[in-house]
């Protein structure tokens, strides 16, 4: 094995990621470098300078790493210590200008929530108020803003990380190899004997296994952590701005007509309103118009809503039929919310007894796998409560509108405020969202689940 073989790895792992800071740190700073509130800021100054250095750093380090890559695994020696020495230099700048980051940055994306009282000037002004009406063009609110920057700064840590280690990596292994091919004792000593040449063994592996033993809870939760940070900000980016339903006159009249009927009337039922309507049965429950009639129709009837649509229904006007359990309800009945907290010390830890522990579900949990169409699993049918117009849909079509629904639940649940299953404590309503499987035990990574609460 070639002695720059880790660093090749390390260095593809950590290539994304170095861009990223570089590119969007010089981004962010041309952004801001221009307003004339860091004097009255408190540590505006050095928050400036970290961001230019993080810029500029970061983007030559990308540079640096995309040469290296190439040809670390064909340096040896004082070559590849020469290389790691530069590795830690570059390390140690980043680490310069991230610590003059956080003198001024919030540490979490919940704190960007109040991000227009964040740390104001002397003279009452806002950073990323600022910012915002700087940039007039493309308007950022002041906590996405936030966002960008708290980013930014999270990936550089996490970058910093790995560059140490490659550094690290490359220093010892090139001086390893030097004093093996030097060693008057093992004249005919190869690499594979280099470390143990140049430093014994035992040196390394014990500190190395202490550190390792103590740090991997925390680094175990820091890559959860970055891995929700990252699907929160693809989901906010992914999201579309969804406007109110144009009022439609039809609709609102038909809307009166009903309710007149409805007075006057007793045979009514909730669902001859929903035939009358233009609005399709799926988005029924966004009509508050409509919606009113519910304590007008089905009267002196026990009333319920139909499983599939979920739309009022009465023993008259509803039949029994088949319906399969969709895979968001499947979720929405099995995984249970944790805190931060319980999940760092319950779901990130290795169980020493079995000197590991389950990441993933069971085979036989049944949220362990994709969604199941009900053709493959016909146990799983059960009698529900079916309204006219769901009575006479195919499976396919009722399935589809039951997962439509059910995910729709799931999300609502999701925004209420949760407590954790463990502890009982009340959930931020503003953070990372941890969801555990209560038959599996193990945290479910399934994207369905909302990663992030974002002021609900």
């Amino acid at each position: 094995m070639w002695p720059g073989l880790p660093s090749v790895i390390i260095r593809f792992v950590c290539h994304v990621p170095t861009g990223m800071v570089g590119i969007i740190g010089l981004n962010l700073y041309n952004l801001v470098h221009d307003l004339d509130i860091y004097d009255v800021l408190p540590n505006g100054k050095s928050f400036l300078q970290g961001l230019h250095l993080v810029g500029t750093v970061g983007t030559a380090t990308f540079a640096w790493n995309f040469v290296m890559f190439a040809a670390s695994n064909f340096t040896k020696g004082f070559l590849l210590a020469t290389i790691g020495f530069i590795d830690l230099g570059l390390s140690a700048a980043l680490i310069l200008g991230i610590t003059w980051q956080s003198q001024f940055l919030p540490r979490s994306y919940a704190s960007c929530k109040d991000a227009v009282d964040w740390r104001n000037g002397t003279d009452g002004r806002n950073l990323f108020v600022e910012v915002t009406k700087a940039n007039l063009e493309t308007v950022i609110p002041p906590h996405k803003s936030c966002r960008s920057f708290v980013q930014n700064w999270a990936v550089g840590i996490a970058v910093i990380i790995l560059y140490l280690v490659c550094g690290l990596l490359n220093v010892i292994l090139g001086f390893a190899y030097v004093e093996a091919r030097d060693s008057f004792l093992h004249p005919a000593a190869d690499y594979s004997d280099c470390c143990s040449c140049y430093i014994p063994t035992r040196w390394i592996s014990r500190p190395i296994s202490i550190l390792f033993c103590n740090t991997k809870l925390g680094a175990r939760f820091a890559l959860r952590y970055l891995s929700k940070c990252l699907q929160a900000v693809r989901r906010t980016s992914n999201e579309k701005f969804q406007t109110s339903p144009a009022k439609d006159e039809d609709l609102t009249e038909k809307s009166a007509l009903a309710l007149i009927s409805a007075k006057v009337t007793d045979n009514w039922h909730y669902v001859d309103i929903v035939e009358l309507s233009p609005t399709p049965i799926e988005q029924f429950g966004t009509n508050f118009e409509l919606e009113k009639l519910r304590k007008y129709t089905c009267e002196g009837i026990s009333k319920d809503k139909c499983r599939v649509c979920k739309i009022q229904i009465c023993n008259s006007c509803s039949t029994l039929g088949p319906v399969w359990e969709s895979q968001p309800y499947r979720h929405m009945t099995i995984c249970k919310p944790c805190c931060t907290k319980c999940f760092y010390t319950s779901y990130c830890r290795i169980d020493r007894e079995r000197r590991h522990k389950r990441t993933d579900h069971r085979a036989t949990c049944k949220v362990a796998h994709g969604n199941i169409k009900f053709a493959q699993r016909p146990n799983d049918a059960i009698q529900g409560r079916l309204c006219r117009l769901c009575e006479v849909k195919t499976p396919e079509q009722r399935q589809e509108i039951l997962d439509t629904q059910d995910r729709l639940e799931l999300q609502r649940e999701a925004r209420d405020h949760l407590a954790c299953s463990r502890c009982n404590e009340r959930l931020s309503s503003n953070g990372p969202r941890w969801w555990v499987c209560a038959y599996c035990d193990v945290e479910c990574h399934d994207h369905i689940h909302p990663p992030w609460a974002l002021g609900v």
